[in-house]
């Protein structure tokens, strides 16, 4: 019966891939660096982190990694980006963002149009010019959503709707955020959803 119980367990595939921890940036806190090595395994994945905790630079670092920009220990510094990331966050948490890119040795992009984006790298945008569809999507590697109870509602708010067909075909997704709520079923959905 145990067996078969086991059987009926579902596990979340992985659709990233495995990195070293050489390969991080040794700024990275011990439990941040678990976390982004978890998360780009993963590939899809949910950080669901309290205040506090680095959900910041672990999504910066994700970003990086899968753009290409592995730390390299001996030369402290960066391989050249291959690929593009794009962070969507709140307008109001740039500051956060750059701080702690300059930390981790990562130059990030601001950006709020397609005719911003340039070559590989780490961009990061606000939630009004992905929602309103102001950047081609399909031009990212992978994407992480920066406190994304945005995403509540389940279909049942513009912001979820534009954001799920807009990434749809992307490779790599993550939703990062402090409020999780666990008695909120629907909300749990959406970013599973996602």
């Amino acid at each position: 019966y145990q067996k078969f119980l086991s059987g009926k367990v579902a596990v979340a595939e992985n659709h990233g891939f495995d990195i070293e921890a050489a390969d991080l940036h040794p700024w990275l806190r011990p439990h941040a660096a678990a976390l982004t090595h978890w998360a780009i395994k993963k590939g899809r994945a949910g950080i669901f982190a309290s205040y506090g905790l680095h959900k910041t630079s672990i999504q910066l670092e994700v970003g990086a990694v899968i753009s290409g920009q592995i730390w390299n220990a001996v030369e402290q510094s960066r391989a050249p980006a291959t690929k593009r990331f794009l962070i969507v966050a709140p307008l109001g948490v740039r500051q956060e963002f750059r701080r702690d890119a300059d930390s981790l040795n990562l130059t990030i992009t601001f950006i709020k149009k397609t005719a911003d984006v340039g070559g590989p790298g780490v961009y990061v945008t606000n939630y009004e010019s992905a929602r309103d569809e102001k950047i081609d999507m399909a031009l990212f590697e992978g994407v992480s959503l920066d406190e994304a109870a945005r995403l509540r509602g389940f279909g049942g708010t513009k912001t979820f709707r534009s954001l799920m067909a807009a990434f749809e075909g992307t490779k790599y997704r993550f939703v990062a955020t402090a409020t999780p709520s666990p008695n909120e079923y629907i909300e749990l959905l959406a970013y599973a959803a996602f």
